[in-house]
């Protein structure tokens, strides 16, 4: 009688993992008989030598294979719902099924299924006499025989398990009902399930075709190791079958700085609803991130703490579909512009922005901005921070200058919205001015925000915009730029729209007339908006730096001379100009050609020396001659000790040498040592007299760096110490009084756990480092504390103590990243 093909259901088994397989099914009709107790069913075993991949053979071929159908064998049938086998059928006879839903393994001496079927008896079915015997073909592979050791005891073991990653296939063992068990040849794992679940794993290794491999209770591993079981579920919305799940990537990786990774999985189990996998002596040392990641699921982060001699299920982790971000922007440029793209980077799960250079470096969107309003999509987001540059020609927008990010944040699935964007170039013009009439020249306007890599957040003067006069004697200076950083777009309900313009930090201006003539302003300057500015660059007297090598007399190009000016602070609001003293007196600094010379002009009475400097050369501190329009400055060679005598100090994120940093050495009664007090050379390395060391503390301060406070005698006996960088974004105080108005011009400072710094300290000893920072509120009561983060190992208060005000607060207050004070 020939044979007909019936289609069945996929099937799941136990409650760790499923039995499953192209599920094509072969049963000839055949006459009715008695079947009182059940209804009748046989099975003949075939090898899947007869089976081209993926297919049923049709009737000719098994018609064919007849002589090879196996002689003997077992199906062993389980109910839905039931982890035991509670009917077994001998190959090649006809038996009886009760009604249920059931699912079956086949076994045969050196064969095994590698694939479960299922099939439903109706309570009607059972209980027909005249039921017509259905006769299933089943496909088996080539196996080995599985023998439990008898010379172990077995009593707490309820189930064993046993993996094939070949076959993708799972097959149970009840040691209180059977011993034995064939597997598919190749690699194969076991593991044990007690009362209390999990009790180790077993990596079989390899096995060939009628093997006999004896088997003992999976143990854990030993103390210093760990092993795991982990499940990862797709979530229903997860198209299963359109996934290359061959990108799914699973490790373990250390919450340490060297983020090591754990040992690979011994081998992975798709059930047709989860993964299972398997991971064995993984060091027991610290805490472990298991990480999931999938180039269209969004990315599983789970800390494990470790515990030794232990084997261990992890409870089933939810794999989501990443998700979609778009927004609009209206980009209107003054003139055409050979380079304006949107780049977005990935800065981590953390909602809170990195701390180390670098962690916020990962491009993974590039796109051309258009004129006009237009749409900018981003697909496939993993959860986490997004940080947008937009990059037109020489120009970098950090957020878009208007301080916008996304969180995508891993407990939800919200997607955060975004006001339309308005990316509109400005201008502002005017004439260089020398003895109040316009000459030619050019304005250089050079950066201080961080370049898109993440590189720095220094000044990079060979970065600098130029834009010079024309035929009008006109400079035009075209910029996007944005909100102050701690404004908020669009604004808070009831608010103005911010202004958008070049604030203070973002960059510094400096005029040179075509003779070389230049002035600098400070970056503390303000420009709101746009209009006109005249630069009347010869207010002073002239003066021309030569910066040379004092042991060969060779010229320096790039020192960098730093000079106080108390006017030289531009504040711009729509064309209306002020010039004001720079909070803090922070310098404003001059960078030398390629012939060693710089020309500007200068104060006609200096209360403040200049300092002249270069990497790799001891600095130089004074005043020019009075009447002297020239100055040459003979650098020494900063000869380093050996550096083995001497502390060297790197960045922990990178080893950077940290140059130009300052330690500031205090006594054991808290006095000021301004005497033992020294700076890193070029190299990052600093020397002390032996006899500086003893008792008290030092304070690192550097502009590119968190403030740290060591014990003096750690650093007599340590080579080397690490130091963090300053975050990105720096904590924003806002300071108001009683009254909730803000205070502006208010100095303030820190009350470490150790030590208190004061705001002259903090002036003192960034001065130090080549800058004159000034930790003081702006003219609308902000300040920005770049040097401090609530994420430290010593989380100081921040206090003000003068000019007629008093109160503090600790920086962990910060909500935001905004820290709110209030004085008195």
């Amino acid at each position: 009688m020939k044979p007909i093909l019936q289609s069945w259901h996929l099937a799941h088994f136990s409650r760790s993992a499923a039995l499953l397989g192209s599920l094509l099914v072969v049963g000839p009709a055949a006459t009715a008989q008695e079947s009182p107790h059940g209804f009748p069913m046989l099975f003949h075993l075939l090898p899947e030598s007869h089976w081209a991949p993926g297919k049923a053979p049709t009737s000719q071929e098994l018609e064919g294979a007849i002589d090879d159908m196996l002689t003997e064998g077992q199906i062993y049938l389980y109910r839905e719902g039931d982890e035991k086998s509670t009917v077994t059928l001998e190959a090649n006879e006809v038996g009886n099924v009760p009604a249920g839903k059931w699912h079956w393994i086949a076994e045969a001496p050196g064969y095994v299924s590698s694939f479960s079927g299922s099939f439903m008896i109706s309570a009607a079915m059972a209980a027909d006499p005249h039921a017509k015997q259905k006769t299933i073909i089943w496909s088996v592979v080539p196996a080995c025989r599985i023998e439990l050791n008898k010379d172990r005891k077995w009593e707490t073991v309820h189930r064993l398990d046993f993996v094939s990653f070949p076959r993708n296939m799972l097959y149970p063992l009840f040691p209180e009902d059977r011993d034995s068990l064939w597997l598919p040849t190749g690699h194969n794992l076991t593991y044990s399930m007690g009362n209390r679940g999990l009790q180790g794993l077993t990596d079989l290794g390899a096995c060939r075709q009628f093997e006999l491999v004896t088997v003992d209770p999976p143990e854990p591993p030993a103390v210093d190791r760990q092993d795991f079981m982990v499940h990862l579920a797709p979530r229903e919305d997860v198209d299963r079958d359109r996934l290359d799940w061959n990108k799914l990537s699973v490790f373990f990786e250390a919450v340490r700085k060297d983020a090591m990774l754990g040992p690979a999985p011994t081998g992975r189990l798709w059930t047709g609803a989860r993964w299972t996998l398997f991971f064995l002596d993984v060091p027991a040392a610290g805490t472990w991130n298991l990480v999931a990641r999938h180039p269209k699921l969004r990315s599983v982060v789970v800390a494990v703490d470790s515990v030794g001699g232990s084997a261990r299920e992890l409870s089933p982790e939810e794999l989501k579909p990443r998700r979609d971000f778009s927004f609009e922007a209206d980009f209107k440029p003054k003139h055409p512009h050979k380079v304006a793209e949107l780049l977005t980077y990935y800065c981590g799960r953390s909602r809170r922005p990195p701390k180390e250079k670098g962690q916020c470096g990962t491009r993974i969107d590039r796109q051309p901005f258009q004129d006009g309003l237009h749409e900018y999509a981003l697909e496939n987001l993993d959860d986490g921070l997004y940080w947008f540059y937009a990059v037109i020609d020489d120009e970098t927008l950090f957020a878009l200058g208007s301080n916008v990010e996304i969180f995508l944040d891993p407990e939800n699935d919200d997607v955060p919205f975004f006001p339309r964007l308005p990316l509109h170039e400005m201008e502002i013009y005017g004439n260089i001015l020398v003895a109040g009439e316009p000459v030619e020249g050019a304005v250089k306007l050079i950066p201080r925000i961080s370049t898109p890599d993440m590189a720095t957040d220094r000044f990079e003067h060979d970065r600098a915009r130029i834009f010079p006069t024309d035929k009008d004697l006109l400079y035009h200076i075209y910029f996007f730029g944005g909100i102050q950083w701690f404004e908020h777009f669009p604004p808070v309900e009831g608010e103005e729209e911010p202004v958008r313009g070049l604030y203070p930090g973002t960059a510094m201006l400096q005029a040179c007339a075509s003779d070389g003539i230049c002035r600098g302003y400070n970056f503390h300057s303000r420009f709101a908006g746009e209009g006109r500015l005249d630069l009347d660059i010869d207010s002073g007297r002239s003066l021309t730096v030569k910066a040379v090598d004092a042991a060969d007399g060779s010229l320096l190009a790039s020192a960098e001379i730093y000079v106080r000016d108390s006017t030289n602070v531009i504040d711009f609001d729509h064309g209306e100009v002020r010039f004001v003293e720079p909070p803090g007196g922070e310098a404003t600094v001059y960078t030398t050609d390629s012939e060693g010379r710089v020309h500007f002009t200068v104060p006609e009475n200096m209360d403040s020396p200049m300092t002249v400097g270069k990497k790799g050369y001891q600095r130089w501190k004074g005043y020019p001659p009075a009447g002297a329009e020239t100055l040459e400055v003979a650098l020494e060679p900063d000869v380093e000790k050996p550096a083995e005598s001497g502390i060297k100090v790197v960045f922990e994120d990178d080893d950077e040498p940290v140059r130009d940093g300052y330690f500031l050495l205090a006594r054991e009664d808290g006095l000021r040592d301004l005497k033992c007090s020294e700076a890193t050379n070029s190299a990052g390395i600093v020397f002390f007299h032996e006899s500086c060391l003893d008792i008290g503390l030092a304070v690192f301060v550097h502009p590119r760096a968190l403030i740290k406070i060591f014990n003096k005698k750690l650093l007599a006996i340590v080579p080397e110490v690490r130091i963090q960088r300053a975050p990105e974004r720096p904590i924003l105080l806002r300071v108001t009084d009683a009254d909730a108005q803000p205070v502006a011009d208010l100095p303030v400072g820190f009350r470490f756990r150790s030590l208190t710094l004061d705001p002259n300290d903090l002036l003192f000893a960034f001065s130090r480092t080549g800058g004159y920072i000034y930790f003081r509120t702006d003219r609308t009561g902000h300040l920005a504390l770049r040097n401090v983060s609530p994420d430290s190992s010593d989380v100081p208060e921040v206090f003000a103590t003068l000019s007629g005000y008093a109160g503090s607060v600790s920086l962990s207050d910060a909500l935001e990243g905004v820290l709110e004070l209030v004085v008195e």
